[in-house]
């Protein structure tokens, strides 16, 4: 009978201590998964705030902003998830998209210039929505832009673009230092 007990009690400290370590490994995994939730949510206060002062209206999951000659979109970014030790915003998910507003021109209809900026490149690109080469749409070219929105290689445009770009190269060049501007106050 003395036996029995003894081995029921070791049993009871076994089971307690078992017990223990499971409730301290649920409070562990807990309290990681409540801070990582905390810094993604700080993460995009922070984000969603610097956007509210450059001037960004919310749109669904989107912002955006318009000024006379550009519509300046920033898409918000995928959180990592909860198990991913760095909650920072990945820099592939850093960038700025501006579109030309532009009613009163004399190019192509359904043509769209973009400015997309991101940490390492500026680029601008033109597509024209109903330009098919044999029966396929053309994928559009993108040009590198210095940090004043002059194309780095001139000669390497093809005739159309050219004309595009030296017809907007003036909102070209705003667009692409407010991009700049709008990068940096939000981003670094």
């Amino acid at each position: 009978m003395v036996q029995e007990i003894d081995k029921k009690v070791k049993q009871l400290k076994i089971f307690k201590i078992g017990t223990v370590i499971l409730i301290v490994i649920a409070i562990l995994i807990a309290s990681y998964m409540g801070i990582q939730k905390s810094r993604q949510t700080k993460i995009i206060e922070i984000y969603e705030n610097k956007l509210e002062e450059i001037g960004f209206e919310q749109e669904g999951n989107n912002y955006s902003f318009m000024d006379a000659n550009f519509r300046y979109d920033v898409y918000i970014f995928d959180k990592p998830t909860i198990w991913q030790w760095n909650q920072d915003m990945p820099d592939e998910e850093k960038f700025i998209v501006a579109t030309l507003l532009s009613e009163d021109n004399d190019a192509e209809e359904n043509l769209n210039v973009t400015i997309r900026k991101t940490k390492e490149f500026t680029t601008l690109q033109f597509e024209k929505e109903s330009y098919m080469l044999n029966g396929k749409s053309s994928k559009p070219v993108e040009y590198s832009l210095d940090k004043n929105g002059q194309i780095k290689h001139k000669e390497k445009m093809n005739d159309d673009d050219r004309e595009v770009y030296e017809q907007f190269a003036g909102e070209i060049e705003d667009g692409t230092k407010k991009l700049n501007k709008m990068y940096s106050n939000l981003y670094e």
